[in-house]
């Protein structure tokens, strides 16, 4: 017996999805599909598994001219405000006085009209809050970034605004619906593939093996596929692309409770970890530089996790402490230390106890800023940073302490070894 179609109310609106999958041709057809629309706790809406859900199982299948997409350049820069503008033509909501050559007439339109309802009203991204709230959050890194991300997404809703001669508002309006809605698929286009945004969120770092959403074989549909096995009920996630807890609120405007794939930047660049480490050593260390250039940006970061999962800037931190004929030679394409592995360990507790002095300090900056004034999400933000600065310190003075007292074991054993030669 088949099920009775299903509306789903989103925001005080109601849209029939039965009635969306067959205007969009979605495949597999309605009700032969893997997948069910729920309330997910915390979540909002989201697609949870009707039966056993196998990883790499085709769960979704949108004919291309049903999506709206725009070309990724090289640089990737510039198609939020591209497929903003075509985001508005779709809806058919451009302004009186816009260029004619934009207005647009799609057999899918009035479905499209319809579907757009369910969007949020208005942006929810912190991209989108004014510059005094975004410095409430903190954190150098995440302020500096966002800053600069705020400003190209509003130079983006200017560009809409008067190219589509539409209002401010309407403009921010379109920009956050694609940043939060729309999907890279193989670094060629940026889409906005209806009924596939319904999938919520899950944190992943490491590239999985399953493209999740990807070209079918003809090139002609977009497909979604399982990243991982899912069981009856069980909610089926996707990973959006962004990682750390400042680029989900930045574009999605929320921090999650828990996010291995989290991180956060803790020197902008070599030259800064060079800075710091001269500052709180007092010891030279600009000649070490040129020889650090090969430490890829991306090392400097503090992650979730025990301490391996930070191990990256540990090692650079270390070519920073050893002495100049401890590091490999300058022509090797990665640091490598050339001492005993007795001496690595102190090189490693060494930088262990310098990075938790930088961190400590950074902690005390974050929690001594006052929360009124602030967003309740900068202030979630906050919190979360600084758990995970508080978190990586406990392991690091565990660690240490570990450390010392192997060391001063070692040592006791090599003397009390000594004495029964002599003797």
């Amino acid at each position: 017996m088949a099920r009775p179609a299903r509306s789903f109310n989103h925001s005080g609106k109601v849209i029939n999805l039965a009635a969306a999958a067959a205007g969009f041709a979605v495949q597999p057809s309605w009700h032969e599909r893997a997948l069910d629309v729920a309330e997910v706790p915390g979540a909002g809406r989201g697609w949870v598994a009707r039966r056993q859900v196998q990883k790499g199982e085709l769960l979704l299948s949108i004919p291309r001219v049903a999506a709206i997409e725009v070309d990724m350049d090289e640089d990737m820069e510039g198609w939020e405000a591209e497929l903003a503008l075509n985001v508005l033509r779709r809806l058919d909501r451009l302004g009186p006085a816009a260029d004619p050559r934009l207005r647009q007439k799609h057999e899918l339109q009035a479905l499209w009209q319809d579907y757009a309802k369910t969007f949020p009203e208005a942006p929810a991204g912190a991209a989108f809050w004014p510059q005094d709230a975004i410095i409430t959050l903190g954190w150098p890194a995440t302020v500096e970034q966002l800053l600069a991300y705020s400003q190209q997404i509003q130079e983006s809703a200017q560009w809409v605004s008067g190219n589509g001669n539409v209002p401010r508002d309407a403009a921010c309006w379109a920009v956050s619906a694609v940043i939060t809605r729309s999907f890279a698929v193989d670094d060629e286009v940026r889409a906005m593939i209806p009924l596939a945004d319904i999938f919520n969120h899950e944190p992943r770092s490491a590239s999985s093996d399953v493209h999740e959403v990807a070209w079918s074989l003809e090139g002609d549909r977009f497909e979604v596929h399982a990243p991982q096995t899912v069981m009856p009920g069980e909610e089926v996630r996707i990973c959006y692309g962004e990682e750390s807890a400042a680029e989900l609120l930045a574009v999605h405007g929320m921090v999650l409770p828990k996010n291995e794939a989290d991180y956060l930047e803790v020197f902008e660049s070599v030259e800064d970890l060079v800075a710091a480490v001269e500052s709180i050593c007092g010891a030279p260390r600009r000649d070490r530089l040129a020889r650090l250039e090969v430490i890829p940006v991306d090392d400097l970061l503090v992650r979730p996790g025990r301490l391996e999962a930070s191990e990256p800037l540990l090692r650079a931190l270390q070519a920073m402490l050893c002495e100049d004929d401890e590091l490999c030679d300058p022509g090797e394409r990665r640091l490598r230390l050339v001492c005993s592995e007795e001496r690595q360990q102190s090189l490693r507790l060494e930088a262990l106890l310098l990075l938790a002095q930088i961190l400590r300090g950074a902690l005390r900056v974050i929690q001594d800023m006052p929360d009124a004034g602030s967003p309740d999400l900068a202030v979630r933000y906050r919190r979360h940073v600084a758990e995970m600065l508080n978190q990586f310190v406990r392991e690091a003075n565990d660690a240490s302490s570990a450390g010392v007292l192997k060391r001063l074991f070692r040592r006791k054993r090599r003397c009390c070894v000594g004495e029964t030669v002599i003797t």
